[in-house]
């Protein structure tokens, strides 16, 4: 009752004081070493959860750091350069940043700061809610006047997060002894190899007089529609984890180095694709694992629970969100973290699976002789992989192979499978490719130029080929489905776009299609790769040979971005081609889709190229046809 009183007395403050906080304010959600703020009552040393306005003077030491969210403008700032002086002009320097956040990490620094909302204990639902609007509404500390319910709200948080950040380490524990009794040997079961799809060769079209398409339409049935799920939040903790505040040793400003920037005290990186990731983790937290029994991984997973590890969970969290990091990429990562921390072993193993565990991911332990391994839960099935089928899940050894092994069947609160889908691009640092220049067959005068990331080839790799609900299909899906590296669309984008000015959506079309169809050369993936490979888009743009999934997962991607327009695959039996909803008449064959038609554009057409709604010959009274839903986005 008094809490909810409490909340009732807030909110009506918050209210009569909103007009108040008109200013550009932002909220502190990490501190590094002891950042300071100017007040009328002193320097007051700055923490996670405080409001400073954009006119604040702050004191930065030397290696210390602060991270500010600005919610309205979804933007995040981090202030790292030594010395003191406003938010607004600090800023300003090159040595620190701003940089745009996503809703869902926006919604996730919300609810770290707030440390509330997390957890499954269904009557705090309605006080995280309201911490987490108080703790962003909370007036500046740089304002003159005094805010009378400030010391009472500190001490109503601070129980709230002290109850969440409680219930987590009851999980732990409780889990901890778990991995004492837990284990027990699991047969794998075999991984299935990709499904060979039949060679359907390309058909080569002449370039003849009669070279205009048809004026009539003709209607052919599909007999499935496959359908991708639609994608679900990144696992998230269970609770919060409060910021663990580091001390960091003070070097006078007039020391501070001008050229480079020093490492900051107490941080580990790690370097994957390319790309340096560095954590906070401090070398006295080394683990130390003299076996792998039961009783001694019990003891190291309590000491992995304590606070000490929690920045360095808060940081992963941050670099995946960061980074746009999807499943598989940020179980690399933490893989690589790991050994960064704790050095090649099974020490390293731990730490990657306790992170992995605390971020929401569904993981289990497993030994086999003297080496821990883990697996991981996905909501996939993944090829040419041995699994563990537990209780209906699915579990896949994360590098290492599977057989008979011991298996710690112990599951954590809310957790989530793995998806191997990538709804967002991966953000890794730039090392351009050769420079590749494309010609089509009817457009020779226009030219594009472009290069690649070559640390996203890299990834795409070695990246899983899987499906969704045992649906061979839906793989062509999920690499369709994923978007386009920025630094490709600014090379392609602008002078595809200036192409493509002036013209009619079926114009548009007409020209990606041909681009297509000429510009590139066709070889079998079993010629090329010894096996069925699909490509995501970066990858048809790079590799000088591709077929016709590669073809048609491209096109889909760049007619979807450049014109606009809804598109589906196509499957016929051995073959991938691809069709175009349209908003103006067009003529050939179709497929209607919730009483919308789709124009049939195969890729796969090549020599002169064939337009819109011509299919192949040998399919136009194809009935085992498969109509496959991408995002259209």
């Amino acid at each position: 009752m008094r809490k909810r009183t409490f909340i009732l007395c807030v909110l009506t403050a918050l209210a009569l004081i909103a007009t108040r906080l008109s200013a550009q304010t932002y909220t502190v959600y990490r501190v590094i070493g002891k950042v300071t703020v100017q007040t009328p009552r002193g320097d007051k040393p700055v923490k996670p959860g405080d409001c400073l306005t954009a006119n604040a003077n702050v004191t930065i030491p030397y290696n210390g750091q602060i991270q500010l969210i600005d919610s309205q403008s979804s933007k995040k700032v981090v202030l790292k350069t030594p010395g003191s002086g406003k938010i607004t002009t600090l800023s300003k320097d090159n040595r620190n940043s701003i940089t745009d956040l996503t809703g869902q990490y926006l919604n996730y620094i919300i609810a770290q700061i707030s440390d509330g909302g997390k957890s499954t204990r269904m009557e705090h639902s309605d006080v995280a809610t309201v911490t987490r609007t108080m703790q962003v509404a909370k007036k500046p500390l740089d304002e003159d006047d005094e805010w009378d319910l400030e010391a009472e709200f500190d001490s109503f948080s601070e129980e709230v997060t002290n109850e969440y950040e409680a219930f987590r380490d009851e999980v732990n524990k409780e889990y901890a002894e778990f991995i004492k009794t837990g284990w027990k040997n699991f047969e794998s079961t075999p991984g299935t190899p990709r499904p060979k799809d039949e060679h359907v060769a390309p058909v080569v079209k002449q370039r003849t007089s009669s070279d205009q398409p048809t004026t009539a339409s003709f209607f052919r049935k599909h007999k499935k529609v496959v359908k991708m799920e639609e994608p679900k939040p990144q696992p998230t903790p269970i609770a919060p984890i409060r910021e663990t505040p580091v001390e960091v040793p003070e070097t006078p400003v007039a020391q501070t180095p001008t050229a480079g920037e020093a490492p900051a005290a107490g941080t580990v990186s790690a370097s994957v694709w390319g790309t340096t990731f560095t954590v906070r983790f401090n070398p006295a937290d080394k683990l130390h694992l003299p076996d792998i029994q039961p009783n001694t991984l019990s003891e190291a997973w309590k000491k992995l629970a304590t606070k000490n590890y929690n920045n360095l969970i808060r940081d992963c969290m941050d670099l995946r969100f960061e980074h746009h990091l999807g499943d598989w990429a940020y179980l690399q990562m933490l893989k690589q973290i790991g050994i960064a921390c704790m050095g090649e072993g099974n020490e390293a193993t731990l730490l990657m699976a306790y992170v992995y565990c605390q971020s929401g991911y569904r993981m289990r332990l497993c030994r086999d002789g003297q080496k821990l391994f883990m697996l991981f839960g996905s909501e996939h099935y993944i090829y040419d992989q041995d699994y563990f089928s537990i209780d209906g899940l699915f579990f896949y050894p994360f590098e290492c192979e599977a057989g008979s092994i011991s298996i710690c069947n112990v599951p954590y609160p809310d957790e989530q499978s793995m998806s191997l889908a990538m709804h967002e691009q991966q953000l890794f640092d730039l090392d351009p490719t050769a420079v590749r220049t494309i010609v089509s067959e009817r457009f020779p005068g226009e030219k594009l130029t472009y290069s690649v990331n070559q640390h996203l080839i890299d990834f795409y790799n070695h990246y899983p080929t899987s499906t969704l609900n045992d649906d061979f299909m839906t793989r062509w899906a999920m690499y369709a489905n994923t978007p386009m590296d920025e630094n490709v669309k600014e090379q392609l984008y602008p002078e595809l776009k200036k192409q493509l000015e002036g013209m009619t959506q079926l114009q548009a079309v007409n020209k990606l299609l041909n681009w297509l169809q000429t510009g590139y050369e066709y070889r079998f993936d079993e010629e090329v790769w010894g096996q069925d490979r699909a490509f995501f888009a970066e990858e048809t743009l790079y590799y000088p040979y591709c077929d016709c999934e590669d073809r048609a997962i491209l096109l889909s991607r760049l007619i979807r971005d450049l014109v606009g327009l809804k598109c589906v695959l196509v499957y016929y039996p051995g073959h991938l081609a691809m069709a175009v909803h349209f908003d103006e008449p067009v003529s050939g064959t179709y497929y209607t889709l919730d009483d919308e038609r789709y124009y049939v554009c195969d890729p796969t057409i090549v020599g002169w190229g064939a337009p819109v709604g011509e299919c192949m010959e040998q399919f136009q009274d194809c009935t085992d046809v498969s109509l496959i839903l991408l995002n259209n986005q």
